[in-house]
């Protein structure tokens, strides 16, 4: 008797919670989305390549807000540039955490990075810390020497290959830029472009990306986690994990002998020891915490005579040109997905606590109705919603200056020192700009150009 009633009142509580999630659904006004299946929701429509674009396209059909079932997730997504201020700055504090994602965790060290973590006393304090010693525009004008050098390095490749083949890989000449630069400022050191350590910090950085942008099973479906086992996908995660921290300790190591050369200049590792050391926080700052910052500093670098940094200022069009191309193909085209802290209101719409949502900064750039109000001065600092390359509001890129100096001084030269055209046989409409999947876009086809010779 004491078993059946226990039972009885077990499923009567069942009953009564399933009948009050559905009146509560029903009361709330959600926004429209594409309609899914039992269980899976919308996952069997979901595009592997060019996420941005196939969102994009749903906008057309549902509206600036919509929504889409992940499994157990629910996913808004915005595509305008009202409803993107009105999520990242008049609301902005109400959706600054993070959905707990197992490859984004797994890759920042729990969250202890500034891209992935909560919004915590914490993070206020990285950020903060970071925005002053890593990331001003002091800061960043101090590396010039290495961007200079760099660039002159992917130059005289560029007149090798004029007197060669005629042809180039920008892509590859551009992300060996890049990596060489970040290796720099982060950790002090330049590697080989051709040898096996760029190598292997090629590879790390591809794989994280990867993990960065990639959802589990038990991301979506909590209780069945094991099934990524099966995949082999927690395998592959936790190898790619071991990897990233192999390579950051041999960093640590490295920075922390006492027998090591004094740098020429203080990389941004030398900085995060310094904070290590004195522990100016309010939290204890552990090595795992200098690993995701340094993992931090590596991915928010996009992959991006003589002309100096000195003559940008000078050249709005070429700035206005750059501040095109972020409009139109964003490194990060979709902003990092934010959840919702308590119930809100977006567009009229009920956003239930614990939502994922995202901007989509891609759709947000082609927002007609907002680029067609004849705004002047429209700029990429947060402050303009139609062009969002970095973000907004308390979880903006930290690194934007950063960004921006990495991409200004080999675009300007590559104008400056040489003529491009396609190769010869190839039309415009014949390049692909596909891009592969993961965190950042990374074009999926080389792109090759012909060059010659201006000066």
């Amino acid at each position: 008797m004491d078993l059946f009633l226990i039972i009885a009142t077990v499923a009567a509580a069942m009953v009564a919670y399933l009948l009050l999630r559905c009146t509560t659904k029903k009361s709330l006004r959600l926004p429209p989305g594409p309609r899914g299946l039992p269980i899976i929701g919308n996952l069997h429509q979901m595009e592997k390549f060019n996420p941005q674009q196939f969102f994009f396209r749903l906008s057309k059909l549902y509206g600036p807000i919509f929504t889409m079932k992940l499994g157990s997730r629910h996913l808004v997504m915005i595509s305008s540039a009202e409803l993107a201020k009105e999520l990242l700055k008049t609301q902005d504090l109400n959706f600054t955490a993070r959905p707990l994602l197992k490859g984004q965790q797994t890759m920042s060290y729990q969250g202890r990075d500034l891209g992935f973590g909560q919004y915590t006393a914490y993070y206020r304090e990285m950020r903060k810390m970071c925005m002053v010693n890593l990331f001003s525009p002091n800061r960043v004008a101090s590396f010039l020497p290495v961007r200079e050098e760099e660039c002159q390095r992917m130059m005289d490749k560029i007149y090798k290959a004029v007197d060669q083949s005629g042809t180039v890989d920008l892509s590859e000449l551009l992300l060996s830029f890049t990596n060489c630069v970040v290796c720099r400022q982060a950790f002090g050191k330049r590697y080989n472009e051709s040898g096996a350590e760029m190598r292997r910090f090629i590879s790390i950085l591809f794989e994280t990306q990867a993990f960065l942008g990639t959802l589990f099973f038990s991301d979506l479906f909590p209780y069945f986690g094991f099934v990524d086992n099966l995949t082999g996908l927690n395998a592959r995660l936790k190898k790619a994990f071991k990897e990233l921290d192999t390579y950051l300790q041999e960093l640590l190591d490295e920075t922390l002998d006492p027998n090591r050369p004094k740098p020429e200049r203080e990389s941004f590792i030398d900085l995060l020891m310094t904070s290590h050391k004195d522990q100016p926080f309010s939290v204890e700052f552990t090595h795992e915490n200098v690993k995701a910052m340094i993992f931090e500093v590596r991915n928010v670098v996009g992959n991006k005579g003589y002309v100096s940094e000195e003559d940008i200022p000078n050249l709005p069009y070429l700035k206005a040109v750059i501040k095109e191309s972020l409009r139109l193909e964003l490194v990060i085209p979709i902003l990092l997905p934010r959840e919702t802290i308590a119930d809100a209101k977006i567009g009229g719409y009920d956003i239930p606590a614990k939502t994922m949502i995202q901007v989509n900064s891609w759709a947000v750039s082609r927002d007609t109705a907002a680029f067609m109000n004849e705004k002047k001065g429209v700029d990429f600092k947060g402050q303009d919603f139609e062009l969002l390359p970095f973000g907004s509001g308390r979880r903006m890129c930290p690194a934007m200056h950063l960004r921006v100096a990495a991409v200004e001084i080999p675009f300007t030269n590559l104008l400056y020192r040489f003529d491009w055209s396609l190769p010869k046989g190839v039309k415009s409409e014949d390049i692909n700009i596909d891009v592969m999947p993961g965190l950042a876009m990374h074009k999926k086809d080389p792109l090759v150009f012909a060059q010659r010779s201006y000066i």
